[in-house]
């Protein structure tokens, strides 16, 4: 790799993703406002039903058993074997426990909902490296 080839590495991979702003997500809050300004019911009527689905939802999967919203997705859990690693700060070996993860798998209509929209490349960020040395 030459100087310029390392370079544009670098930038790569000090770019930030576009999906870590903020004007690209939807927190629960926002999720709550929409469906009450939408449905015109109180935001507390939605707090508290998104609440409960979430809680059924974590209840189920801390049993082991798997959700199904059809068409949406499926909630379920899966094993993560231990194993041997290394903790890069300290340079030193360590090992990992086996560990159960929560896992999400999309359904067919969310996935058609999400190809079938026009897709607009993001605008290009600037790399912390190119903005520090003005390249």
């Amino acid at each position: 790799m030459n100087g310029g080839d390392t370079l544009t590495h670098i930038n790569r991979l000090l770019t930030v993703p576009d999906c870590l702003f903020y004007d690209t997500l939807m927190h629960k809050t926002d999720l709550v406002k929409h469906l009450a300004k939408k449905n015109r019911r109180s935001q507390e009527h939605y707090q508290t039903a998104l609440n409960e689905i979430l809680a059924g939802i974590q209840e189920q999967l801390s049993q082991g058993k798997a959700v199904v919203l059809t068409g949406f997705g499926t909630f379920y859990t899966r094993h993560r074997k231990g194993g041997k690693g290394m903790n890069f700060k300290t340079r030193k070996r360590m090992e990992y426990q086996a560990v159960r993860q929560a896992a999400f798998k999309v359904g067919t209509l969310l996935k058609q909902a999400v190809r079938r929209k026009k897709i607009t490349p993001p605008k290009p960020r600037r790399s912390f490296l190119s903005r520090v040395t003005g390249k």
